[in-house]
């Protein structure tokens, strides 16, 4: 895979309700007096673009004082709306999106993934199972008029809009040459999930950037 000049710009997706987990994700602390779940992931993509932006509600300003805050324009219509606005808020004509709660992304796979040389709308890792990995994927700005085709059309699902544009799947081989474990796919959903959230953020801290 080859290095592209320009970064894209970053959407951390931070509009979610949360319900399985039973409380904002965003704000949570993995250790007391850590940084709240938002700021690990923030501080993290720093490493890759200074382009670093937030969609969801004004609160997580407080959290992350010096990160912009998009407002989700359609809040409380899932991940798909949440994509559309941060597209439409992006200063690159390529933005990575990842969800807020995801705090062992692998900065060598995000490396390597923006690496990629594509026309491609949408860069998407899919696992054998089958799985898309939509809130860990790049996408054009050529793809927001099927994210507001899905829209109009009563959808929410971001695997809907992904039917209809053209890919460049990471294959799951390739996401553990770099990534083992696939913790950088790894999100936060149940209160059980803390535990492993720990593990691996403390086993990557030492890897997750290139030596």
């Amino acid at each position: 895979m080859m290095r592209i000049a320009q970064n894209p710009s970053i959407a951390v997706l931070a509009g979610g309700r949360s319900s399985r987990f039973g409380s904002d994700k965003a704000m949570l602390r993995l250790e007391t007096g850590g940084p709240p779940l938002i700021q690990i992931v923030v501080d993290t993509v720093r490493l890759l673009s200074r382009d670093v932006f937030i969609v969801g509600h004004s609160r997580y300003a407080r959290l992350v004082p010096d990160v912009p805050v998009v407002p989700d324009e359609t809040p409380d219509s899932g991940p798909l709306a949440a994509i559309g606005s941060a597209l439409r808020a992006s200063a690159h004509p390529r933005t990575l999106v990842v969800a807020c709660d995801m705090p062992c992304l692998s900065i060598p796979l995000l490396r390597r993934m923006t690496a990629i040389q594509t026309d491609a709308d949408v860069i998407v890792p899919q696992t054998t199972d089958g799985r898309f990995h939509p809130l860990h994927a790049i996408y054009r700005t050529s793809a927001l008029a099927q994210v507001d085709a899905a829209l109009s059309q009563g959808q929410r699902a971001v695997t809907a809009m992904l039917r209809h544009v053209h890919l460049e799947i990471v294959s799951e081989t390739d996401l553990r040459a770099v990534d083992p474990n696939l913790d950088s796919l790894f999100s936060i959903n149940r209160p059980d999930d803390v535990m492993r959230a720990k593990r691996c953020l403390n086993s990557s801290l030492l890897t997750r950037i290139d030596a």
